[in-house]
């Protein structure tokens, strides 16, 4: 019976009282079971928790009794009535850095409060009044509401310092300040982690140019051109700005947009935004794109300009009316109409006729500046005119019952009108020609030019002569001689 009590006691002091070192920071461990109680283990070292805000940090000795947590409370016994501020640990960073930094980072709170982070940078020879946000991969992503415990949360933060500090080499520093997002007026205490950084060989892709449509809906088609010192392929990361608030990722058609050509002037591609998946139903007038291009590192973001997006619901298409031409028309004739769209959509419209008996619409040529595209529209409706070149479309012919069509377009095709008939006559009048023949050898002073004139109604015409004497080039009136 003595035998096994002493037996009982050798086992119990070897799992729970053996390690005098267990209590030690760098206490080498492969996953939490390794550390002691209010450790946890980060990259193979056993880190303590604070338990107390004004005394314990992780990573630091916490007493004579290694941990430091003997006298503390646990979460449990944490009066109700008091808040414990967040605390951060920062893992050191090894080598030189470049491009894309990752930051680990450590998040404790012994009441389990949510808490946001806000990352700062600097040169090293900067004053803590010259810290900047610091950008991160990607962009747009907040470090706000992430969770905590006692034992601490392990995350990370990827910061884009080749956008931030491009072609620097030197000492920096990035500062992270934690906040309660429960308790806001409780101070915290900020984390900083000093190391050099070297960016002077990093060349990440650009966004040369983004080009949005000044008005659009629901699935956007837009260009953009990116290009590399390199030539490698490249990834963007595409963000929506509504005006107000944060950034947000936009939802692209076929996304990730992945291995993208590049080269050194600029490869310009396009993507389809389903603007009304992220931006809901209404009208946005003032939206802008963000890009982030990157290779191996992140490069810097381009933003686009300003433009309209309208989700309306329900979005109605444009409608035309037209005016039927009245009685014989010929050569350019000019058709009225007007275009009508509740939301004011700039429209294009494509212009039909169609002959008498005929069981196709053919298309209808516009004589030259006459404008198809990029019309305006109103719910009370625009008046526009369309000029057609009915002798280029059907050449020098008569014909009656001949019909018109208007449809117009914005980002979905339209209600069409269509004329009642009229009747066509190219035959009225044709157009006098005339041909001159060389006159032979060298001439001077009065020269004769002897000439053809034809005119299918055989009606009386004008003649105006003009010479040139550089080819053609310009030509000047000639005087004409009196008759001997």
């Amino acid at each position: 019976m003595k035998f096994w009590t002493i037996w009982l006691l050798s086992l119990f002091l070897l799992f729970f009282g053996g390690c005098s070192s267990c209590n030690d920071d760098d206490h080498q461990c492969s996953s939490g079971k390794d550390c002691p109680p209010g450790a946890v283990c980060i990259n193979g070292i056993c880190l303590s928790s604070p338990t107390d805000a004004g005394e314990v940090d992780a990573g630091e000795d916490g007493g004579e009794d290694g941990g430091g947590l003997a006298d503390q409370p646990d979460a449990g016994e944490v009066d109700g009535d008091s808040n414990t501020p967040p605390r951060l640990t920062l893992l050191p960073l090894e080598g030189i850095q470049k491009g894309d930094v990752i930051l680990e980072f450590v998040a404790f709170d012994l009441d389990f409060d949510d808490i946001n982070v806000t990352v700062q940078y600097a040169k090293g020879q900067e004053s803590d009044s010259q810290f900047k946000i610091a950008s991160q991969v990607p962009p747009g992503i907040l470090l706000s509401r992430l969770s905590t415990s006692p034992a601490g949360e392990k995350y990370q933060f990827v910061w884009n310092s080749a956008n931030d500090l491009p072609g620097f080499k030197g000492e920096v520093k990035i500062k992270m300040l934690p906040e309660d997002s429960l308790h806001k007026d409780q101070k915290a205490e900020a984390k900083e982690v000093n190391f050099q950084l070297d960016n002077s060989s990093v060349s990440p892709p650009q966004i040369v140019s983004i080009s949005p449509p000044e008005k659009g809906s629901g699935d956007i088609e837009i260009s953009f051109l990116i290009k590399d010192e390199q030539g490698d392929k490249a990834t963007v990361f595409v963000e929506y700005h509504m005006g107000k608030g944060f950034y947000q990722v936009a939802t692209i058609k076929d996304a990730p947009l992945k291995n993208l050509a590049t080269n050194l002037k600029g490869v310009e591609h396009k993507l389809i935004w389903k603007s009304a998946d992220d931006t809901g139903t209404g009208l946005f007038k003032a939206v802008k794109l963000r890009m982030t291009p990157s290779d191996s590192s992140t490069g810097i973001y381009f933003t686009s300009k300003e433009f309209q997006v309208d989700n309306r619901s329900p979005k109605s298409p444009p409608r035309a009316e037209i005016v039927t031409p009245p009685g014989e028309q010929s050569g350019a004739i000019k058709i009225a109409y007007q275009l009508f769209d509740a939301q004011s959509d700039k429209a294009s419209v494509v212009t039909e006729y169609k002959l008498k008996g005929a069981v196709s619409f053919v298309t209808a040529n516009p004589v030259t500046g006459v404008k198809t595209d990029n019309l305006d529209t109103s719910p009370e409706g625009v008046k526009h005119i369309f000029t057609w070149d009915s002798v280029k479309d059907l050449g020098l012919v008569k014909t009656a019952g001949l019909r018109f069509r208007i449809t117009p377009a914005d980002q979905e095709k339209g209600v069409s009108a269509l004329s009642g008939e009229f009747n066509l006559n190219n035959t009225i009048n044709f157009s006098p020609t005339a041909t001159v023949k060389t006159p032979n050898g060298i001439q001077y002073d009065k020269v004769t030019v002897d000439f053809l004139v034809k005119d299918e109604e055989r009606d009386p015409v004008d003649i105006k002569a003009e010479f040139s004497i550089d080819n053609g080039v310009v030509f000047k009136p000639a005087i004409l001689a009196a008759n001997d």
